[in-house]
């Protein structure tokens, strides 16, 4: 009798010792799911074709690069932001609230399932972000800020179509004689061009 109690008490050190090394396997073996990861924010068409100018009659749509994300991961109410080319940044030292140059800000929420997690890295469809009804789009030159925790201002880590602060985001034309916006479809291509030299260099 005492024999079988000295193996029964031996088998359960023994489990007890197989369970303590093999739970931090266990523990390894099951890693913590990845987060949505938003690399770039752009203005874009309808179809989602990358486009920096747009004339006062037609709508300004924006699309983001996502480079990772498990299925069942959410980034919920992020806000897009129209601002007036660099309004984002600090001004001595102090970040200024985001004010929406179009008609409001935009709500954007992003959830990855089992089909959608397949085609990462992928850019997301396009979002409009102003329409020219009932708001005319204003010549000018602008950027768009994505607030990912809707705080109302831009942090480090949030992104902005413009995030070097050199280059304009997109740009509102008006209509002008052919001569005078040939000319400015020539400058903004230049412009155009130089951003997307120094963003394939990033």
């Amino acid at each position: 009798m005492k024999k079988l109690n000295l193996l029964c008490k031996s088998a359960i050190l023994v489990i007890a010792l197989l369970a303590i090394t093999i739970s931090p396997v266990l523990v390894k073996a099951t890693p913590a799911p990845k987060p949505i990861h938003i690399t770039q924010i752009r203005s874009c068409d309808s179809s989602g074709n990358l486009k920096d100018s747009f004339s006062p009659g037609e709508d300004v749509y924006c699309t983001m690069h996502i480079s990772q994300g498990d299925p069942g991961q959410t980034l919920t109410d992020m806000r897009i932001y129209i601002v007036y080319d660099n309004e984002w940044m600090k001004i001595g030292g102090v970040t200024p609230p985001l004010t929406d140059r179009s008609d409001g800000y935009e709500t954007k929420s992003l959830y990855i399932d089992s089909t959608n997690s397949s085609l990462i890295p992928m850019w997301t469809d396009p979002i409009l972000i102003w329409s020219h009804i009932p708001t005319p789009l204003v010549p000018g030159q602008y950027d768009i800020v994505l607030d990912e925790n809707h705080n109302g201002q831009r942090d480090p880590s949030e992104h902005v179509d413009d995030s070097d602060g050199l280059v304009v985001g997109f740009f509102v034309v008006p209509e002008l004689p052919l001569g005078t916006l040939m000319a400015v479809m020539a400058s903004m291509a230049a412009i155009g061009l130089a951003k997307n030299r120094m963003k394939e260099k990033q």
